[in-house]
């Protein structure tokens, strides 16, 4: 799936378009034609005992269902590969091993297990009878081969970024190909313009409810050690997931493309905007006193309106002395409301909840759980400081 993104991808920095049409095998792994896959077994070189003991090992398989309590007469099993064996993926893969073949030059037809894609950079329009020729093909390849086409369940999918892509109506077996902004591709939602906002949004909704699941049930578990394995397990294994193409790897053309849009030091109207849900904050900021001069300070309770304004406060309008302790002040806070039994997986968390209530930029790897916390923070900051 990288490589075929990283296609598409490098296409549309061209301005170029990508045709994309995602496949679905009706029953894969129970198609399997015993007779068919010891012919493609023995076109890659396996004969005699051995052939024969495949043809063995797939014949003579009885099955029989049980539903409430009553089982039914036993049937044989006339196709398909055994399912929950080590041989089965293996066999299949053998199968479908020569389906690419049946495409074009410049058609790729790419495969994990029954995913498979086919796609071809668009050019001109004769691209696009060629492609449409491709899936004449591969239906061909499925009819000589016994396997079904899920032809209902077959997506289009047009990448562009182009104003104007050019739309075409494929069909398979006279039926036409559903069109499609978006897909999910081996559990990655893709969109037809490589943008990652659907699947950011859909694996923060996951993992927020796993958190929320190992929360509940799992609040009384006091070792660390078993703390840690739930939330590595069942939480940070939904954000880590697909992560390859969310977040490029230091040194990519993404991640330097981002890096030159975004300067180190940016300006007070390119900073981030604050929104929190309390209207008023008081906090404590420091004033000089008259009767002291300049090196005596005295500290008075001033309201600040948050919701006033509108951008992140700058030194020109807020003190270092004020801008370090309302970092003390969430740091507190958030401090406090972490209590022991979770402080060992969310200590990252604590450090940079200050950054996101000041509207800088934060880490991704945890913005669910950062975000959270910082929300429940800043609701009982004013009871905290008052």
């Amino acid at each position: 799936m990288l490589y075929v993104l990283h296609e598409i991808h490098n296409v549309l920095e061209k301005r170029g378009q990508v045709d994309t049409i995602y496949l679905d095998f009706a029953k894969a792994f129970d198609k399997v034609s015993h007779d068919l896959l010891l012919v493609k077994l023995h076109n890659f070189g396996i004969r005699g005992n051995l052939l024969r003991w495949f043809g063995d090992y797939l014949s003579g398989r009885l099955q029989r269902v049980t539903v409430l309590g009553v089982t039914s007469e036993p049937l044989p099993v006339l196709s398909g590969v055994p399912q929950g064996s080590i041989l089965g993926p293996l066999l299949f893969l053998i199968y479908v091993n020569d389906l690419p073949m049946s495409t074009s030059h410049d058609t790729t037809l790419s495969m994990f297990a029954d995913d498979t894609k086919c796609h071809r950079h668009l050019r001109n329009f004769q691209d696009t009878i060629i492609l449409q020729q491709d899936l004449d093909s591969v239906a061909n390849w499925c009819n000589d081969w016994r396997m079904d086409l899920n032809q209902t369940k077959c997506v289009v999918m047009h990448f562009s970024r182009i104003a104007q892509p050019m739309i075409t109506q494929y069909t398979i077996s006279d039926t036409p190909v559903l069109q499609s902004s978006s897909q999910k591709d081996l559990g990655i939602t893709t969109t037809n313009d490589l943008k990652w906002n659907k699947q950011v949004q859909e694996i923060s909704t996951k993992a927020n409810k796993m958190l929320g699941f190992v929360k509940r049930t799992a609040f009384d578990i006091r070792q660390r050690r078993v703390r840690k394995v739930l939330y590595l397990t069942m939480v940070r294994s939904q954000l880590a997931y697909g992560s390859q193409f969310i977040m490029p790897p230091k040194g990519s053309k993404s991640s330097k493309r981002k890096s030159s849009k975004s300067p180190a030091n940016p300006s007070p109207s390119q900073r981030p905007r604050v929104q929190t849900r309390s209207s008023t904050i008081a906090l404590e900021p420091t004033i000089a006193s008259p009767s002291a001069g300049a090196t005596t300070s005295s500290t008075v309770h001033e309201p600040v309106n948050v919701a006033s304004t509108s951008a992140t406060p700058d030194a020109s309008t807020i003190s270092p002395q004020l801008l370090q302790q309302i970092v003390s002040t969430v740091t507190a806070e958030v401090t406090r409301r972490l209590t022991p039994h979770h402080q060992a997986e969310f200590s990252d968390a604590v450090v940079e909840a200050p950054v996101v209530a000041m509207g800088a930029s934060t880490s991704t790897e945890q913005p669910a759980i950062v975000s959270g916390i910082v929300e429940e923070a800043l609701k009982s900051v004013h009871s905290a400081v008052a």
